[in-house]
């Protein structure tokens, strides 16, 4: 049977840390707070935006609404074209696709970000699907995920690659095999999960 692999963005397809942190920081002077302390930026990318303005700046929710829209705004805009593609991922998406496996997307950027982000890099076509967050935060991974095994309900081999907890338990959840991405932000480890790569070249080793 053939194979799904689905991929989370930040941290695990792109290093997008620099323009996320750049329209982070402009967004908080906008509110008159201070910017990310550099040894916290990690573990702002990756969760749903809204989250991280009320967890780490403390925010309430009237706030944390009118930073998230003024955030995506910022980022796509102006920050989005400094992400870079990891070294061999085009490689990896490559010769997965030679292999006949469905590649999708599952992430809590925007669909405007994520189109934004793949046209940038000459890339929209790679991905059989993509699903992103809604403007109401209320879709998670774990409804992505559970959505792609509805459309390839006979294939028997599932895979999730992310940086994150957050990816982690949303495999868990839905029986995916997941692939930790140690290279992204999350701080996955092997005390965490079985398969931990180091470099998306890795990849290939669990999967193929």
């Amino acid at each position: 049977m053939s194979k799904v692999v689905v991929f989370d963005v930040d941290g695990t397809l792109f290093d997008t840390k620099s323009g996320i942190i750049k329209a982070l920081n402009e967004v908080l002077h906008n509110f008159g707070m201070e910017s990310i302390n550099p040894v916290d930026e990690d573990k702002w990318i990756g969760p749903p935006v809204r989250k991280s303005f009320i967890t780490f700046s403390n925010m309430n929710e009237e706030q944390a609404e009118a930073a998230t829209k003024q955030y995506r705004q910022i980022y796509t805009e102006k920050y989005i074209s400094e992400s870079v593609l990891y070294d061999g991922m085009s490689e990896v998406l490559n010769t997965l696709r030679s292999e006949k496996c469905h590649l999708c997307i599952a992430t809590m950027k925007t669909q405007e970000q994520v189109e934004r982000l793949l046209t940038l890099n000459d890339m929209s076509d790679v991905f059989e699907i993509v699903h992103t967050a809604l403007a109401n935060g209320k879709k998670t991974k774990t409804d992505m995920l559970e959505f792609i095994r509805e459309v390839y309900p006979n294939n028997s081999n599932y895979f999730m690659v992310g940086d994150t907890i957050g990816d982690l338990e949303s495999a868990m959840n839905m029986k995916y095999e997941f692939i930790g991405a140690a290279y992204g932000y999350g701080k996955i480890s092997r005390d965490s999960c079985s398969s931990v790569i180091m470099f998306p070249k890795d990849i290939l080793e669990v999967i193929l």
